[in-house]
């Protein structure tokens, strides 16, 4: 296998943490989402604050107190 192939497979097997990851660093950079917003996003079941933020993941604290766990790359390209 030749290096173009093998990065090929590499970007495939990666590409949602590396999605995950560049939309992390948006979030942060841009300021986004903060800690306490509030946020719905019907499609993942989140409809709460926002307790915790991640390079590759967003938590939801739903108004009936169950958490939701959002991959940040969703709220970057489906918000």
């Amino acid at each position: 296998m030749d290096w173009g192939h093998s990065a090929l497979f590499l970007m495939l097997i990666f590409k949602d943490s590396v999605l995950g990851f560049v939309a992390g660093l948006q979030l942060i950079a841009n300021r986004m989402v903060a800690k306490g917003d509030w946020i719905e996003m019907p499609k993942y079941g989140a409809d709460g604050d926002v307790v915790d933020i991640a390079l590759t993941t967003v938590k939801v604290q739903n108004w009936d107190k169950t958490i939701t766990t959002i991959p940040t790359y969703a709220l970057i390209s489906e918000s």
